[in-house]
């Protein structure tokens, strides 16, 4: 999993307006303002990988990558929540939320990059890998 937080207001930060997707922006400006001392959390879900490509359960028992569409999902993302400044971006330790939250980061640099093994899925022992709907896809 992943954690984005933020206590500021959508502002226009300094990237240029090709980098800033126009459903971004609309997003970041429906935001009401923040009481003070408050803070606001955004939860995104990791890119494809190719297990979740071939409806494989996918737990904590195996860190599997984000395959090249959910790379560019997660540069998607990025490039969403480029409009809104984050100061903090928090994944688990498995590879799929880690490089997720590393490619909003990259846009994101004044954000503190964290990562925790709590944050990590579940395990679901000898299910893993096995297809989500059983062996016949029902």
């Amino acid at each position: 999993g992943m954690v984005l937080k933020s206590s500021l207001s959508p502002s226009s930060s300094s990237l240029t307006c090709e980098e800033v997707t126009e459903r971004g922006t609309q997003f970041a400006n429906r935001l009401p303002e923040l009481p003070p001392q408050c803070k606001r959390f955004y939860l995104i879900r990791h890119g494809q990988t190719d297990w979740n490509k071939q409806g494989l359960l996918q737990g904590g028992g195996y860190n599997i990558p984000l395959n090249d569409y959910g790379l560019g999902q997660a540069e998607r993302a990025s490039k969403e929540l480029s409009g809104i400044s984050l100061d903090v971006i928090a994944s688990s330790h498995l590879k799929r939320a880690h490089q997720t939250a590393d490619a909003v980061h990259k846009r994101q640099p004044q954000a503190k990059r964290l990562v925790f093994s709590n944050f990590g899925e579940m395990r679901f022992g000898d299910f893993e890998g096995k297809p989500l709907h059983g062996e016949d896809g029902n």
